[in-house]
């Protein structure tokens, strides 16, 4: 564990020490950092190999209201070998995870980390190859807690509810939503029910009701979705109606499309039908390095956790050359996959 104080100017705070329970998510390969006494403006910096969920948990005990404070957590990554749901120029789908108690009272959030923010603040520290090196920046001041425990991750939502038939679906007269695109033939618009996609998707919920353009708009609400062919649309519809896929895909393009749907309103009973489709369709020696470099993009596991079964039954199967370039060339899914398949 490395422990290090930045150089710079002194701040005015408490003289207050403030003891932490700091764990790197529930599935991490990592050195953890049990009940350490921090002091004010003290930097730590741990160090973890192939994280699969990565989320920060920090618990403190305030002894009076009375006491002035200030919490700040920043997380900044590095480029290069990794976990395949960590990207250095995309911090989506990570969060850092604040516990606070005070007396019988408990309170618990979760704070986004924004694209942003690796620009305001601390930076990564390169290590060894195949680790990345975190500097967490805690500034608080209050009183040592007691020990904590990091909460268990929430389950994953789910495609709620009884499914409505097919009959009535794509039916303008009953529709609320149209998803517009925009292809070779024209416009193409498909109809829906906001009410269906909200009960599937926070990310549909929190579109029609919280201050999104779309949530003020005129019925029927036009969604526009770009760079996505008709099919994959209309197959997302279809689940989140019917809990089954009626179209059929053409080619591997639209099944992977339809992946990027599921990851980008976070369905996650989608991401797992249209990995299945991948998989028994897709997936074979040629088409395997293509598969790892997209499903590592992806926070979700379970497409990645399918490549790199194969990757690992069918390696010695694999051009050489197309091996090494996708490894010269960073392809996380791959590089991830080799890292894995070493360290197993």
């Amino acid at each position: 564990m490395d422990l290090f104080v930045p150089q710079k100017e002194s701040a005015r705070v408490d003289e207050s020490q403030i003891r932490f329970n700091i764990a790197w998510g529930w599935k991490t390969n990592a050195h953890l950092l049990p009940d350490k006494l921090l002091q004010p403006d003290e930097f730590i910096c741990t160090t973890f190999q192939l994280a699969e969920d990565v989320s920060l948990s920090v618990s403190y005990y305030e002894k009076s209201d009375n006491i002035a404070k200030a919490f700040m957590v920043f997380v900044a990554y590095c480029p290069g070998y990794g976990s395949v749901s960590i990207k250095y120029d995309s911090l989506t789908n990570t969060n850092v995870a604040l516990r606070y108690r005070q007396q019988d009272s408990q309170w618990y959030g979760r704070i986004y980390i924004e694209n942003s923010d690796k620009h305001r603040h601390t930076y990564s520290r390169y290590g060894r190859k195949g680790i990345f090196r975190f500097p967490i920046t805690l500034l608080l001041v209050g009183s040592p807690p007691p020990s904590a425990t990091p909460p268990p991750p929430p389950p994953p939502p789910q495609c709620g509810g009884p499914k409505l038939g097919r009959g009535r679906l794509f039916d303008p007269a009953i529709s609320d939503v149209t998803f517009v695109l925009n292809s070779d033939k024209g416009v193409i618009k498909i109809p829906t029910s906001r009410y269906v996609l909200a009960d599937a998707s926070e990310v549909f919920y929190r579109m029609f009701s919280a201050g999104f353009s779309e949530s003020k708009a005129q019925l029927p609400i036009r969604i526009a979705v770009n760079d996505v062919d008709e099919g994959p649309v209309r197959a997302m519809v279809e689940f989140v109606t019917t809990n089954s896929i009626i179209t059929e895909l053409a080619d591997i393009s639209q099944r992977k499309q339809l992946y990027d749907l599921s990851e980008k309103y976070k369905l996650d009973s989608l991401a797992s039908a249209a990995a299945d489709l991948i998989i028994k369709i897709n997936l074979n020696v040629e088409t395997m390095i293509e598969l790892l470099e997209f499903a590592g993009k992806y926070s979700r596991k379970v497409l990645f956790t399918a490549c790199f079964e194969y990757f690992k039954e069918h390696r010695k199967e694999l051009d050489k050359e197309a091996l090494t370039r996708a490894l010269e060339s960073g392809n996380c899914g791959v590089v991830t996959a080799a890292v894995k398949l070493l360290m197993d």
